[in-house]
Order: C-alpha cells, then sequence, then structure tokens
C-alpha cells in the first residue's frame, strides 16, 4: 500500500518571547488553549538531535481543527527571520478570519506590523491582508466573502 499525506496537523512557531506571542496569539487573534505541555527533554533532544533542551509549548485549535503551536525552547539562541511573500522557502501561512477590517484595525491599535490594507482579491472571492506577529513572523490574513 502506498503512503498518502492525509492532512496538515499544525502549524508549529518558535517563539522567542513566549507572553508575547501569547499577547498576539490568544489576546488579539481570540484562539483558544487547548494544551499546554512541558515536552519530554530526553525524546525531543533525540528527535532534534539536540544535547540538551527544555521546550515548552502552547496548542491553539481553530473551528476547523486546524492547529498552531506555539514552541518555547528554554535557554536556546537561535535567528529569526525577516521573509517575505516573495522568498524562497517557507514563507508564511495563512489564517481564514470573520472581519478581516476588524482584525485589521485591533492589529494597528495593538502595535501589530501590516504589510498593507485589506484588499478584495480580483475575482471578489476574498479579501486579504499581510501582516506579523510580534515575533516578525508573515500570516496572511484572508476572510471569505459572501
Amino acid at each position: 500500500m502506498r503512503h498518502k499525506v492525509l492532512s496538515l496537523r499544525h502549524v508549529g512557531i518558535v517563539v522567542k518571547d513566549i507572553e508575547i506571542a501569547l499577547t498576539f496569539y490568544r489576546d488579539i487573534l481570540g484562539l483558544k488553549l487547548f494544551k499546554k505541555t512541558q515536552e519530554d527533554a530526553n525524546f525531543i533532544a533525540q528527535i532534534l538531535n539536540l544535547k540538551h533542551c527544555e521546550l515548552t509549548t502552547w496548542k491553539f485549535k481553530m473551528q476547523n481543527e486546524g492547529i498552531i503551536e506555539l514552541l518555547h525552547f528554554e535557554g536556546l539562541r537561535g535567528n529569526f527571520s525577516n521573509m517575505f511573500p516573495y522568498d524562497f522557502g517557507i514563507t508564511h501561512f495563512a489564517l481564514t478570519v470573520n472581519n478581516i477590517e476588524n482584525l485589521y484595525n485591533k492589529l494597528l491599535e495593538k502595535g501589530g506590523k501590516v504589510i498593507s490594507p485589506p484588499k478584495l482579491s480580483p475575482d471578489k472571492l476574498v479579501k486579504v491582508f499581510f501582516g506579523r506577529d510580534f515575533e516578525n513572523n508573515l500570516i496572511e490574513f484572508v476572510e471569505v466573502i459572501g
């Protein structure tokens, strides 16, 4: 039997400052936390080929069962990218939202970064804008029209 991909399980976002990340994903976007876990250090070290790591994850489930997972590695230093939608590699993830204008205004009010205001697509099926979370991860916000 051949293998097949069944679904996208989750999007994992490594964060430097978990409090600021929680403010963005929980408080501004309104995602609901369903699981916080102090991961098993030995298992994580083995699967990531690390000598030592302390990892805590926060998992947020969306209405369609999609999951965003915030990962905070205690004491590890990494690099943050400043990718753009036209760069090579994985550049962003997209979230379907309701009331995109309200979200756009709330992001601006809370000091969020946006690339442009929401724009209606040429086929008039969606409104779209790109923004960044407080750690500079690029997110495409999409509202389905009608």
